[in-house]
């Protein structure tokens, strides 16, 4: 676990008072004892938090489905069971925000920050929350939880009626005068939101808790976590919430003088520059267009909002005819792949904005009549009838990605990757009529066109200036390093880290690499997966892999159509008879709703003696945020090195980004950059294995290539510690003396003795 702190002027021990400043959340003046915290490094590396006192005796009144399935939790009879379950990295960050706790409260009479906890997923706030209901201030610090009408709303969902739970919502919430003269609405828990309260709260709740008694008072869960969240000392939400501003606005959250803790920020340069990124089609463009001018017609209602009806439509018109301006070039360019690209440098794209009166003397004026637009369809959308949910992110993203590109004077604008993309597919039957492409029939054949401009951010630090107006920021991940990459690509300093060793004993895990067989024939490289020889000996030691390991099983992939490929050859060759016969297989699935089926399946079948085997890939859903503990992951296989797609525009332009500005901005060079992209989506997947001090488990890297330095040098510290030179053939795997078989089988002998001892 890797923990850095980044802090600004005024950090965790600064004083308000002296300056006669006071916190954003001065509402919360609560007092607490003074209290010395001191951090030591132990002989091993490790960072002892001495134990603190209570947070004073005052009493507080007590006011205030996943995305992806939840790990199932084991029937723990005694405290320390209870303590094994809990992921270390998840242990580790309890520490982190205890400490955080004792910080912000050192001087009596200061008011306490709100403390922001992002996570990927509400699997792993989870987890957190599960922590946190152990600490020594649960119950006199309060908290909630921030989630999407999606995982929250309780309302039943007609799809025939509504195109999504947002415009539902929207619909629903409008208020209705009754003969009483109040205002209630269409949706009888949005009325009752106010019966969500702290008092009526476990002290720690997380999102199945949140919705299950939001279901029992008929109150909405999304609303009124968010009304508690005005008095809560600490916030959980996804961490998209605190880093993208359009959802900071909307969901009131004001950073100012806050404490925030990001966990798995590993993800975070990345999902900073998607934030400052946009693609934006020219279908999206004129529906929009469309919406508002129904909206105009309504003059005598919408008399006050007029004029930025107006200016919307007139902007969007300019947008709608710079597509058309666009064509000539876009056709000039070769299709590969159903795709036509044509890129721009910043000057000369911002230079077509500029002709077209959409570009940086415009942006002003539909900045103000964005906004407006965007306020009046959160807070009172009767006026705006028919204007759908759509319409209103697609202007809250325009005016978010062009204000970084025009922002001081167009000082950003070389941060951004400006690409025009026609997209092409074909279908046999007659010209549809729908707006956004244009069709051409030759042989019975129709030929669909539609345009997307995507502008690709560059540069994570655009976006992480904004949150520096915090306290204190916190990032937390297994795989921060190489430090010196997240420096540079945030664009910002961190004075303070704390990197320790990880707890697991060295008896209990093993790590190898699998090179080749008795001959020297390599069994993967670079270009194994894409020859039948190479298919064929990755399928031999899976086989040899599942033969060994009791219960889990976990195979990652470089890619879904890698996936494919090798589930179609070998259910020709036997091999996928043979997987079957030994485990129960599955596969990671794309869309949620599928996958969430298959992990219930999995948990279902995974302690039984036969075991599970699942595939997996790279940066997808298993590779991150899930915790596989115990006998859910007794052995993991990682195939390959996980190099991003060179062929994906935003990857080749990131690269030429920083090969371009390495030495003015010290970032790493485009290639280096692209290893380190790699090597954190590996260190990811080999963590799904260890999980807690008494897990144990085996890794199995599956790459002739991890013999070299080059490709361990940036694997995880604790996994390069364990690897060593244990480099196996396939024979060694079973006949070695330190072989995966001989490690499986002293592990089930001690877990056997272990369990007795219970």
């Amino acid at each position: 676990m890797n923990v850095i702190y980044v802090t600004g002027e005024k950090n965790i021990y600064f004083k308000p008072e002296e300056n006669g400043e006071s916190s954003a959340t001065s509402m919360r003046q609560d007092k607490t004892p003074y209290t010395q915290i001191s951090e030591e490094e132990s002989p091993c590396n490790q960072v002892t938090i001495h134990k603190r006192p209570r947070l004073g005796s005052r009493d507080y009144e007590d006011t205030a489905k996943f995305s992806l399935p939840h790990t199932p939790e084991k029937a723990a009879t005694t405290e320390n069971n209870e303590k094994a379950e809990t992921p270390e990295s998840i242990r580790n960050l309890y520490d982190l925000v205890e400490n955080l706790r004792v910080c912000t409260s050192m001087f009596v009479g200061c008011s306490l920050p709100t403390i922001y906890y992002g996570a990927r997923t509400h699997t792993q706030i989870k987890q957190v929350v599960k922590e946190f209901k152990r600490t020594s201030y649960c119950g006199m610090a309060k908290m909630t939880l921030l989630s999407s009408r999606d995982k929250s709303c309780i309302k039943e969902f007609d799809r025939s009626l509504w195109s999504s739970r947002n415009d539902m919502c929207r619909a629903c919430v409008k208020p209705i005068k009754t003969g009483e003269n109040k205002e209630n609405s269409n949706c009888m828990f949005y009325d009752n939101r106010t019966a969500l309260t702290h008092s009526c709260m476990p002290a720690a709740f997380d999102l199945e808790d949140l919705v299950e008694i939001g279901r029992e008072k008929e109150a909405c869960p999304y609303y009124g976590a968010r009304a508690m969240a005005k008095t809560s000392h600490i916030v959980f939400c996804p961490y998209n919430y605190l880093i993208d501003p359009s959802i900071r606005s909307s969901l009131s959250i004001d950073l100012k003088g806050a404490v925030v803790i990001i966990d798995e920020a590993h993800n975070i340069e990345g999902i900073c520059r998607d934030v400052a990124s946009v693609d934006i089609t020219q279908l999206q463009i004129q529906n929009a267009i469309v919406e508002l001018e129904k909206v105009s017609q309504y003059r005598v209602a919408n008399q006050d909002i007029e004029f930025y009806i107006d200016g919307l439509i007139a902007t969007l018109k300019n947008w709608d005819y710079w597509f058309e301006n666009q064509i000539p070039l876009i056709n000039q360019q070769p299709v590969n792949n159903n795709e036509a690209i044509y890129k721009w440098e910043a000057q000369p794209f911002v230079n077509t904005l500029n002709n077209h009166n959409i570009g940086y003397v415009q942006y002003a004026d539909f900045k103000r009549n964005s906004e407006n637009f965007c306020r009046r369809l959160r807070e009172d959308p009767r006026t705006l009838f028919g204007v759908s949910q759509a319409t209103g992110t697609l202007l809250e993203s325009m005016e978010m990605v062009l204000g970084f590109l025009f922002r001081d004077h167009c000082q950003h604008m070389d941060d951004f990757k400006p690409a025009l993309i026609k997209h092409v597919s074909g279908k046999t039957s007659a010209p549809s009529a729908n707006m956004g492409w244009r069709t051409s029939q030759f042989n019975n054949w129709v030929t669909k066109e539609t345009l997307t401009l995507s502008l690709i951010c560059m540069n994570s630090g655009i976006v992480m200036q904004a949150l520096q107006s915090a306290r204190c920021i916190a990032l937390a991940s297994g795989t921060l390093t190489p430090l010196i990459s997240l420096h540079s690509e945030l664009e910002t300093t961190f004075p303070h880290r704390v990197s320790p060793n990880h707890v697991i004993p060295e008896d209990r895990v093993w790590i190898g690499t699998l090179v080749g067989d008795a001959e020297g024939e390599v069994c993967y490289s670079a270009g194994g997966a894409r020859s039948v020889r190479g298919r064929r000996a990755l399928g031999a030691a899976v086989l040899r892999v599942c033969r060994a390991a009791p219960h889990g099983v976990l195979c990652f992939l470089p890619s879904y159509s890698l996936l494919d490929t090798l589930v179609a050859e070998w259910q020709d060759t036997g091999v996928w008879h043979e997987l079957n016969q030994l485990k129960n297989v599955f596969c990671e699935r794309r869309s949620d709703r599928d996958h969430e089926e298959t992990m219930n399946d999995f948990y279902q079948t995974v302690g039984t003696p036969k075991g599970a085997l699942l595939f997996a890939v790279y940066r997808g859903k298993v590779s991150e945020g899930m915790d596989f503990k115990d006998h859910q992951a007794r052995a993991v296989i990682c195939v390959g090195v996980p190099y991003p797609n060179l062929y994906d525009t935003g990857v080749s332009a990131k690269m030429q980004y920083n090969d371009k500005y390495v030495k003015d901005k010290n970032l790493l060079n485009g290639k280096e950059w692209l290893r380190v992209q790699a090597y954190r989506a590996l260190n990811q997947a080999v963590g799904r294995c260890v999980r807690h001090r008494g897990d144990w488990g085996a890794v199995l890297l599956v790459d002739c290539r991890y013999r070299q330095e080059y490709y361990t040098e940036h694997l995880s510290k604790w996994v390069k510690r364990f690897l060593g030179n244990n480099h196996h053939t396939y024979e060694s795997l079973a006949t070695s003396p330190n072989g995966l078989t001989a490690f499986m089988q002293k592990m089930k002998i001690v877990e056997e003795e272990e369990s007795l001892k219970s």
